[in-house]
């Protein structure tokens, strides 16, 4: 039987789940046991005697190509002009884009001319050498969108092309991660932003969506976007808040969030920007993301309106491509097994609690509280000195094959079963002694073998209990052949004696089951005298719980130890990380 959360979350940061997102635009413009808990155009148009017919007079602007006028000229020689841009014929259009007037027939007054060439826009009517007029003129005769020596003519350039046909690109790459630690930090979808075109482009706001197995308005907080300048796809220090939507973000269930920016977030042409939008996990404070490892929380960009981007200055860019974009992520609070709960006294228990994100087998997991010197449960895979003296109140046990943990859920070793279920009126996980109920319910105790044989009843007249003034209790794996064990989780509460002292296996070496007889020395643990203790009771009324509030194990050295992954267990800071409170048991 594995206990359940029944606690629910509140409170308050490399999820990773991870999606890139590439844009490209083109414009013109942590004796007692406790538990833890704590992202221009240029047109050609005729010149002279290109303009309206006789009867209607344009006042400016190439226009479309006009009729003859009531005097027709012989064909003239075209020269190229510049020429403002126009309209219609007949009326003076604002400049912009807009198609270009087709070449019109030759006319003119006296003579014929040529029509300049020029970019659209807007302007007055040109003016050439020779003179203006209505129809327009060459050498001898006028036009209405410019003269020159030969019919040429000039105009001022008009405003730029609006840009409704420039795309903005976005891409989808591959995720980064696909977890995340609860360690201050936060659920992030990763995009990366590229720029096209001409023109700066503006990204003004997102619209995320969030959604998975978690409650988003209890479990998530504050939404920011967040440079990803070193492109790890975390939140690194130093790294820029570009914007941010102030908790919660999401004010409901799968909902959507707009994270507006202000200012906008400006990409030059032919520039990259990797960001980050982070949604803060709540929780880390009060103990309640005891409840979210193994669940699930996604980030979404749904469909391509979910991108405000627009040329500076200019309009909206319509976003393309695989919507809807997106990362999914599985939420742990950390990467091992931690001692979460343990409790002296009547009803005295172990509990450990799963923090990750996926089932974990206890079949190679150890529990023990016998430290004596030069001895200890570090020394099983030599054979020699991790065994506790019968009458001495210490253990050290093993979870019989098959037992597991599942994400989120927590497992309790009682030191009696009888005592616990009398205390609590539960039934223990697993047990040391007392009713055995059924042999799967029991932990396995070492025999006199070397290496030794696991049984599932404890030696004649074994006593186990936990000291009452203080003492170390860890969980530990070990494989079965190598030199050395590994810590999962240690804490030492309450105060110092000669044979309940804090660990320090001073670099011993031993030799274990392996196939080489090379010994292998453990790394130093922390100084002994510099093992900041967890809390207990010089009098007690009753049981009394030693339990874990800091889930993240804050302030332990993470390199150079004998833990998994290379952790010094024994530098918790259990003063910080563990407090004296009430059981609680199946309660992380």
């Amino acid at each position: 039987m594995v206990h359940r959360l029944r606690r629910g979350v509140s409170g308050l940061g490399p999820l990773v789940g991870v999606v890139a997102v590439a844009v490209a635009a083109g414009c013109g413009g942590s004796s007692g046991k406790q538990s833890k808990r704590a992202l221009a155009a240029t047109g050609t148009t005729t010149g002279a005697a290109t303009s309206a017919t006789s009867s209607t007079s344009p006042t400016g602007g190439a226009g479309s190509a006009p009729a003859t006028s009531s005097t027709t000229a012989a064909p003239g020689v075209v020269s190229p002009g510049t020429i403002p841009a126009g309209g219609t014929a007949g009326s003076t259009p604002p400049g912009g884009a807009g198609p270009l007037p087709a070449p019109g027939p030759t006319s003119g007054t006296t003579g014929t001319g040529t029509t300049g060439t020029g970019t659209t826009g807007t302007g007055t009517t040109g003016t050439g050498t020779t003179g203006t007029g209505t129809t327009g003129t060459g050498t001898t005769g006028t036009g209405t969108t410019g003269t020159g020596t030969t019919g040429t003519g000039t105009g001022s350039t008009g405003a730029s092309p609006a840009p409704g046909s420039a795309p903005l690109v976005v891409v989808a790459e591959p995720n980064v991660a696909t977890t995340t630690g609860i360690h201050g930090e936060a659920a992030v979808l990763r995009l990366a932003l590229a720029a096209g075109g001409s023109a700066p482009v503006e990204v003004h706001a997102l619209t995320v969506t969030a959604y998975g197995s978690i409650i988003e308005p209890r479990y998530l907080g504050a939404l920011r976007l967040v440079g990803d300048d070193d492109r790890d796809g975390r939140i690194g220090p130093g790294e820029p808040t570009l914007g941010q939507l102030a908790a919660p973000a999401f004010t409901r269930n799968d909902g959507p969030a707009t994270l507006s920016l202000s200012p906008p977030l400006v990409l030059a042409p032919g520039q990259t920007r990797h960001v980050l939008v982070a949604a803060e996990v709540l929780g880390s404070a009060t103990g309640a993301l005891t409840a979210l490892p193994g669940r699930t929380v996604a980030l979404r960009l749904a469909a391509a309106a979910d991108v405000d981007a627009r040329v500076q200055g200019g309009g909206a860019l319509a976003a393309q491509g695989a919507f809807p974009l997106q990362g999914s992520l599985d939420i742990v609070i950390a990467t091992h097994l931690l001692i979460s709960e343990v409790v002296v006294g009547a009803g005295e228990f172990i509990e450990l609690y799963n923090p990750t994100g996926a089932d974990i087998d206890l079949s190679n997991v150890y529990l023990s509280d016998y430290a004596d010197g030069a001895e200890g449960w570090w020394r099983l895979p030599s054979g020699n000195g991790f065994r506790p003296g019968t009458f001495s109140g210490d253990f050290l046990v093993r979870f019989p094959a098959g037992a597991t943990v599942q994400a989120g859920q927590v497992v309790i070793v009682a030191l009696n079963g009888d005592d616990y279920e009398t205390q609590f009126s539960l039934r223990p996980d697993y047990s040391l002694t007392g009713n055995p109920w059924n042999a799967n319910e029991r932990m396995l105790f070492p025999d006199t073998s070397n290496p030794p044989q696991w049984r599932d009843r404890a030696p004649l007249f074994f006593t186990g209990s936990l000291r009452d003034a203080g003492e170390v209790v860890c969980a530990f794996t070990w494989d079965g052949q190598s030199d050395l064990v590994r810590d999962l989780d240690l804490v030492f509460y309450g105060s110092s004696s000669g044979s309940n002292a804090p660990v320090d296996r001073q670099q011993h070496a031993q030799d274990g089951p392996d196939a080489d007889s090379t010994p292998t020395p453990y790394l130093p643990d922390t100084p002994a005298a510099q093992q900041a203790a967890a809390p207990t009771r010089s009098a007690w009324s009753g049981p009394v719980s030693i339990r874990r509030v800091d889930f993240s194990e804050a302030g332990e050295r993470a390199t150079h130890g004998n833990g998994v992954g290379g952790h010094d267990e024994s530098s918790e800071p259990w003063h910080l990380t563990f407090q004296l409170d009430q059981p609680s048991p199946g309660q992380p």
